[in-house]
């Protein structure tokens, strides 16, 4: 099982499709309209929260086949027909309660303009009917993690993102803008990505007429999946409530503003959990010290490459947006980005411990650090979004990801390593920001940030583990070689 190809794939399967959503995303701003886009966005935030009608199986049928590596095909395949039947069932129930949920969310939203809540009705029903289509495709998903099919996992997910993208796009700029027309659109797009899953999980559908229904197999995973779907429910309300409360005191262009920044940031994690994702598998049948030693050295590669990487994407972001959508867009959106980049760092922490824990059969303390913190950033969010609009939320933000990242790290016995490892870079990134406040033009600013880059590149460098360094220093004579 090889961690370092599986990070790869998990890498591109999430890189791609960035690329795919850079490329789009103006030309939805500019073919539907801020308001509509920003609807569209409040939409995605609700269907993510009735993912929870997955109940946490997808995940726990992750964990259930990886622990069942060395048992028998039939006993992984009872698994995975269980979760299946389960999550379709879980899914339709959920699409019936989206539909009254959809209404009165929408319905409150009193920036939404007249014109456009005759679409909206139309597209709550389209949004009712991509419930079980999700929690199908979260069994698929957890079915292809546990057994470490990680190439046709990304295969698929590639092919369903990139369909997300273009085809409402398509239709959109043939003339066609209403919410109404692009819904039903979407949804095409989350069948055939479902249907690409499913050819990757051909193994356990070729067996469907001998397919298992196991109650106590599914109590076992419930026992799992009922905290993974705790942390399923209240996780995305949390971490979607600093947008829903923008959209409530500022209004849907305000969440546009916030928001495209967030998803930019948002993508900053890919790499974080890419290599989570790849260590599952071995969380799930490792021993403490090996699961401690892996922690460790997965944490040391994402701090290597995701520190420079999110130092020169917090300089690069205003200009970014200017070019991509606009120089008054990247004024309004900026500073609450680069805010939100600092959180997405600190989140990328949590990853690795996250997974670590579920793997290892401890989904319920992931829970209830959730738990524990809603309440403060509940209220936090409320101050912080009245007094300082979406930079106060993306400040929130920040130091929730902060306190989760401590707090994972500390069940999983590896706060002070962690706290070690981050405090030179979390140093380098207060320079960075000292650097940028003073004018860009100033020779001591260019000079600061020219010495803060050349520092983490220093320590980066000596961070980076020796088997990854052994293998730098031979592709790159290998290259000096090739070139003499």
């Amino acid at each position: 099982m090889s961690t370092k190809r599986h990070t790869i794939y998990n890498t591109a399967g999430a890189l791609i499709p960035l690329a795919v959503a850079l490329l789009t995303i103006p030309a939805y701003l500019h073919t539907i309209g801020e308001i509509r886009y920003g609807v569209l966005m409040l939409a995605w935030v609700l269907l993510g929260n009735f993912g929870v009608f997955d109940l946490g199986l997808g995940a726990a049928l992750a964990q259930r086949i990886a622990a069942l590596r060395n048992a028998g095909h039939s006993e992984r395949a009872t698994a995975f027909w269980t979760a299946l039947g389960a999550n379709a069932a879980f899914g339709a129930v959920g699409g019936v309660i989206l539909l009254p949920v959809g209404a009165y969310f929408f319905s409150n939203m009193a920036s939404i303009p007249p014109e456009i809540r005759g679409e909206i009705d139309v597209a709550i029903f389209w949004l009712a009917v991509a419930v079980p289509i999700t929690t199908i495709s979260g069994a698929l998903t957890g079915a292809l993690q546990g057994d470490a099919f990680f190439l046709r996992l990304n295969v698929s997910s590639i092919f369903g993102a990139v369909l997300f993208q273009l085809l409402p796009l398509l239709v959109a700029l043939s003339g066609h803008v209403e919410l109404s027309v692009l819904m039903p659109v979407v949804i095409v797009a989350r069948v055939l990505s479902m249907g690409a899953l499913m050819i990757a999980c051909r193994g356990y559908l070729g067996s469907f007429t001998h397919a298992a229904w196991s109650m106590p197999e599914l109590s076992r995973m419930m026992k799992v999946g009922g905290w993974i779907s705790l942390t399923t429910i209240v996780s995305p309300i949390v971490l979607a409530s600093d947008r829903v409360a923008i959209g409530v005191l500022s209004g849907t262009s305000a969440v546009t503003s916030y928001g495209v920044p967030y998803q930019l940031g948002e993508r900053s994690t890919i790499f974080s959990y890419a290599v989570a994702s790849a260590l599952f598998p071995r969380f799930a049948t490792a021993s403490a010290n090996e699961a401690s030693r892996l922690a460790r050295d997965g944490q040391k590669v994402i701090a290597v490459i995701m520190t420079p990487a999110i130092m020169a994407a917090i300089v690069l972001l205003e200009p970014f947006l200017s070019w991509w959508v606009s120089q008054e867009f990247a004024e309004r959106s900026a500073l609450a980005g680069q805010v939100l980049l600092v959180g997405f760092w600190l989140n990328g922490f949590a990853k690795i411990p996250h997974l670590q824990l579920q793997a290892t059969g401890r989904p319920d303390l992931v829970a209830k650090t959730i738990l524990l913190q809603i309440i403060p950033y509940g209220l936090a969010l409320y101050f912080a979004v009245t007094a300082f609009g979406a930079i106060g939320a993306a400040i929130a933000f920040a130091a929730k990801a902060a306190l989760d990242a401590a707090m994972l790290a500390w069940l999983t016995g590896e706060l002070g390593t962690t706290t070690r490892l981050l405090s030179i870079p979390a140093l380098l990134l207060s320079a960075l920001s000292i650097s940028l406040l003073l004018d860009s033009s100033e020779l001591g600013s260019q000079i600061g940030l020219l010495l803060t880059f050349l520092a983490v590149t220093a320590w980066s460098w000596k961070t980076t583990p020796d088997q990854y360094k052994d293998q730098v220093k031979r592709s790159f004579g290998n290259l000096l070689r090739e070139g003499g």
